[in-house]
Protein backbone atom coordinates (compact mmCIF):
# COMPACT_ATOMS: atom_id res chain seq x y z
CA UNK A 1 0.00 0.00 0.00
CA UNK A 2 2.72 2.25 1.79
CA UNK A 3 6.25 2.87 -0.28
CA UNK A 4 8.63 5.50 1.93
CA UNK A 5 12.10 5.48 -0.39
CA UNK A 6 14.78 7.43 1.23
CA UNK A 7 12.99 10.25 2.28
CA UNK A 8 14.71 13.14 3.47
CA UNK A 9 13.32 16.61 4.70
CA UNK A 10 15.15 19.39 5.41
CA UNK A 11 14.93 22.87 7.10
CA UNK A 12 17.33 25.32 5.41
CA UNK A 13 20.44 24.06 6.52
CA UNK A 14 18.97 21.63 8.99
CA UNK A 15 18.08 17.98 8.20
CA UNK A 16 15.04 16.69 10.06
CA UNK A 17 14.64 13.19 8.33
CA UNK A 18 17.57 11.57 6.66
CA UNK A 19 16.83 8.56 4.06
CA UNK A 20 13.88 7.00 5.71
CA UNK A 21 12.56 3.86 4.25
CA UNK A 22 9.75 1.45 4.87
CA UNK A 23 6.89 0.12 3.40
CA UNK A 24 3.36 -0.87 4.65
CA UNK A 25 0.64 -3.37 3.50
CA UNK A 26 -2.56 -3.57 3.95
CA UNK A 27 -4.24 -3.65 7.19
CA UNK A 28 -0.92 -3.60 8.73
CA UNK A 29 0.09 -1.10 11.15
CA UNK A 30 3.69 0.48 11.93
CA UNK A 31 4.85 2.70 14.76
CA UNK A 32 7.54 5.04 14.24
CA UNK A 33 9.08 5.65 17.61
CA UNK A 34 11.35 8.39 19.60
CA UNK A 35 11.90 11.21 21.46
CA UNK A 36 10.93 14.69 20.74
CA UNK A 37 13.74 15.95 18.01
CA UNK A 38 14.11 12.21 16.34
CA UNK A 39 12.39 13.99 13.19
CA UNK A 40 8.73 11.53 13.68
CA UNK A 41 6.54 14.69 12.85
CA UNK A 42 8.85 15.77 10.28
CA UNK A 43 8.61 12.60 8.49
CA UNK A 44 5.12 11.49 8.73
CA UNK A 45 3.92 15.46 8.04
CA UNK A 46 6.26 15.08 4.59
CA UNK A 47 4.12 11.76 3.27
CA UNK A 48 1.14 13.36 3.94
CA UNK A 49 2.04 16.36 1.69
CA UNK A 50 2.17 19.35 4.76
CA UNK A 51 5.96 19.75 4.54
CA UNK A 52 8.11 19.59 1.02
CA UNK A 53 10.38 16.80 0.33
CA UNK A 54 13.84 17.63 0.30
CA UNK A 55 14.89 13.92 -1.17
CA UNK A 56 13.23 10.44 -2.08
CA UNK A 57 10.15 9.77 -2.91
CA UNK A 58 6.41 8.68 -1.55
CA UNK A 59 4.25 5.90 -3.63
CA UNK A 60 0.63 4.98 -2.59
CA UNK A 61 -1.29 2.27 -3.79
CA UNK A 62 1.19 1.93 -6.44
CA UNK A 63 0.68 5.87 -7.66
CA UNK A 64 3.62 8.49 -7.12
CA UNK A 65 2.28 10.82 -4.28
CA UNK A 66 6.14 12.44 -4.03
CA UNK A 67 4.96 15.90 -5.01
CA UNK A 68 1.26 16.13 -4.29
CA UNK A 69 -0.52 18.53 -1.73
CA UNK A 70 -1.86 17.35 1.07
CA UNK A 71 -5.40 17.89 -0.53
CA UNK A 72 -5.31 16.31 -2.86
CA UNK A 73 -3.41 12.96 -1.03
CA UNK A 74 -6.48 12.84 1.36
CA UNK A 75 -8.41 11.96 -1.41
CA UNK A 76 -6.17 9.03 -2.27
CA UNK A 77 -7.24 7.56 0.91
CA UNK A 78 -4.34 9.23 3.33
CA UNK A 79 -5.60 10.67 6.61
CA UNK A 80 -3.52 12.65 8.83
CA UNK A 81 -5.11 13.38 12.98
CA UNK A 82 -2.21 16.08 13.65
CA UNK A 83 -0.07 16.03 17.03
CA UNK A 84 -1.60 18.99 17.86
CA UNK A 85 -5.07 17.85 16.76
CA UNK A 86 -5.69 21.54 14.79
CA UNK A 87 -9.12 22.09 15.23
CA UNK A 88 -11.55 25.04 14.56
CA UNK A 89 -12.66 25.85 18.08
CA UNK A 90 -15.85 27.72 17.04
CA UNK A 91 -17.07 24.80 15.09
CA UNK A 92 -19.35 22.62 16.36
CA UNK A 93 -18.68 18.58 16.70
CA UNK A 94 -21.43 17.81 14.21
CA UNK A 95 -20.44 21.44 11.92
CA UNK A 96 -16.81 19.90 12.18
CA UNK A 97 -17.76 16.63 11.31
CA UNK A 98 -20.06 18.23 8.15
CA UNK A 99 -16.81 20.60 7.24
CA UNK A 100 -14.65 17.13 6.64
CA UNK A 101 -16.94 15.97 3.83
CA UNK A 102 -15.72 18.72 1.74
CA UNK A 103 -11.85 17.25 1.76
CA UNK A 104 -12.89 13.66 0.37
CA UNK A 105 -14.00 14.62 -3.44
CA UNK A 106 -14.28 11.63 -5.58
CA UNK A 107 -15.01 9.38 -2.26
CA UNK A 108 -17.59 8.56 -0.53
CA UNK A 109 -17.79 10.08 2.97
CA UNK A 110 -18.70 8.47 6.36
CA UNK A 111 -21.82 9.66 7.88
CA UNK A 112 -21.72 11.42 11.32
CA UNK A 113 -23.63 8.75 12.71
CA UNK A 114 -20.90 5.83 12.53
CA UNK A 115 -18.58 8.36 13.58
CA UNK A 116 -20.54 8.88 17.72
CA UNK A 117 -21.32 4.87 16.67
CA UNK A 118 -17.47 4.33 17.28
CA UNK A 119 -17.06 7.35 19.65
CA UNK A 120 -20.54 7.72 21.87
CA UNK A 121 -19.25 10.32 24.24
CA UNK A 122 -19.10 12.46 20.48
CA UNK A 123 -22.48 12.32 20.19
CA UNK A 124 -23.46 13.66 23.64
CA UNK A 125 -21.48 16.55 23.11
CA UNK A 126 -22.35 16.93 19.10
CA UNK A 127 -23.94 20.32 19.50
CA UNK A 128 -21.02 21.63 21.52
CA UNK A 129 -17.72 23.89 19.98
CA UNK A 130 -14.90 21.88 19.44
CA UNK A 131 -13.25 24.55 22.38
CA UNK A 132 -15.45 23.42 25.06
CA UNK A 133 -14.26 19.73 25.02
CA UNK A 134 -12.11 17.98 27.01
CA UNK A 135 -8.68 16.92 25.95
CA UNK A 136 -9.80 13.60 25.16
CA UNK A 137 -12.94 14.73 23.62
CA UNK A 138 -10.54 16.67 21.29
CA UNK A 139 -8.63 13.84 19.95
CA UNK A 140 -11.83 12.17 19.65
CA UNK A 141 -13.63 14.57 17.38
CA UNK A 142 -10.17 15.17 15.54
CA UNK A 143 -9.79 10.86 14.87
CA UNK A 144 -13.45 11.38 13.98
CA UNK A 145 -13.10 13.94 11.52
CA UNK A 146 -10.03 11.96 9.50
CA UNK A 147 -12.35 8.91 9.32
CA UNK A 148 -15.08 10.88 7.92
CA UNK A 149 -12.45 11.13 4.50
CA UNK A 150 -13.32 6.97 4.69
CA UNK A 151 -8.91 6.63 4.99
CA UNK A 152 -7.76 3.29 3.81
CA UNK A 153 -4.58 4.28 5.64
CA UNK A 154 -4.22 6.66 9.11
CA UNK A 155 -1.70 8.50 10.54
CA UNK A 156 -1.68 9.30 14.06
CA UNK A 157 0.74 11.50 15.65
CA UNK A 158 1.37 11.24 19.22
CA UNK A 159 -2.21 10.15 20.17
CA UNK A 160 -1.36 9.97 23.43
CA UNK A 161 -0.03 13.23 24.40
CA UNK A 162 -1.77 14.96 27.23
CA UNK A 163 -4.27 12.49 27.80
CA UNK A 164 -5.12 10.72 30.86
CA UNK A 165 -4.20 6.33 30.59
CA UNK A 166 -8.27 5.79 30.96
CA UNK A 167 -9.13 8.14 27.81
CA UNK A 168 -5.93 6.79 25.50
CA UNK A 169 -7.46 3.25 26.43
CA UNK A 170 -10.79 4.12 25.16
CA UNK A 171 -9.47 5.36 21.89
CA UNK A 172 -7.27 2.66 21.37
CA UNK A 173 -10.10 0.28 21.58
CA UNK A 174 -12.23 2.22 18.88
CA UNK A 175 -9.27 2.43 16.95
CA UNK A 176 -9.23 -1.32 17.17
CA UNK A 177 -12.33 -2.08 16.14
CA UNK A 178 -11.84 -0.05 13.10
CA UNK A 179 -8.98 -2.03 12.23
CA UNK A 180 -11.39 -5.18 11.61
CA UNK A 181 -12.37 -3.25 8.18
CA UNK A 182 -8.60 -3.26 6.86
CA UNK A 183 -7.58 -0.06 7.98
CA UNK A 184 -3.61 0.38 8.40
CA UNK A 185 -2.17 2.80 10.46
CA UNK A 186 1.27 4.53 11.32
CA UNK A 187 1.66 5.47 14.78
CA UNK A 188 3.97 8.40 15.55
CA UNK A 189 4.65 8.02 19.90
CA UNK A 190 7.03 8.43 22.26
CA UNK A 191 5.29 6.03 24.36
CA UNK A 192 6.54 2.13 23.37
CA UNK A 193 3.16 0.48 25.49
CA UNK A 194 0.80 2.99 23.33
CA UNK A 195 2.51 1.85 20.17
CA UNK A 196 2.04 -2.02 21.21
CA UNK A 197 -1.38 -1.88 21.45
CA UNK A 198 -2.06 -0.54 17.89
CA UNK A 199 0.89 -1.44 15.64
CA UNK A 200 3.20 -5.13 15.07
CA UNK A 201 6.18 -3.46 14.25
CA UNK A 202 8.20 -0.60 15.08
CA UNK A 203 10.87 2.11 13.43
CA UNK A 204 13.23 4.02 16.29
CA UNK A 205 14.45 6.99 15.20
CA UNK A 206 17.03 9.22 16.32
CA UNK A 207 18.29 12.64 15.12
CA UNK A 208 16.14 12.49 11.46
CA UNK A 209 17.57 8.74 11.30
CA UNK A 210 16.10 5.15 11.76
CA UNK A 211 18.16 3.60 13.90
CA UNK A 212 16.41 0.16 14.85
CA UNK A 213 13.00 -2.16 12.91
CA UNK A 214 11.56 -4.72 14.36
CA UNK A 215 8.78 -6.62 16.33
CA UNK A 216 7.38 -3.68 18.86
CA UNK A 217 7.54 -6.23 21.46
CA UNK A 218 11.36 -6.91 20.76
CA UNK A 219 11.85 -2.86 21.21
CA UNK A 220 9.60 -2.94 24.79
CA UNK A 221 11.74 -5.75 25.72
CA UNK A 222 14.93 -4.45 24.89
CA UNK A 223 16.67 -2.39 27.95
CA UNK A 224 18.99 -1.26 25.29
CA UNK A 225 16.73 0.33 23.06
CA UNK A 226 14.79 1.83 26.09
CA UNK A 227 18.02 2.84 27.48
CA UNK A 228 19.40 4.53 24.21
CA UNK A 229 16.22 6.32 22.65
CA UNK A 230 13.78 6.40 25.58
CA UNK A 231 15.51 7.67 28.90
Amino acid sequence: MLKVDELSVQYGQVVAVRKLSFELGTGEAVAILGTNGAGKTSAVESIVGLLHKSGGSVIYGGTDITGQPASTIVRHGIALVPQLRELFFDFTVDETLLAARAACRGRTPVESDEIYALFPRLAERRRSQAGNLSGGEQQMLAIGRALVTRPSLLVLDELSAGLAQGIVTSVIASLKKIRVSGLSLVVVEQNLEIAAALAERCIVMSVGEAVWRGPVHEAIGSETIRDAFFH
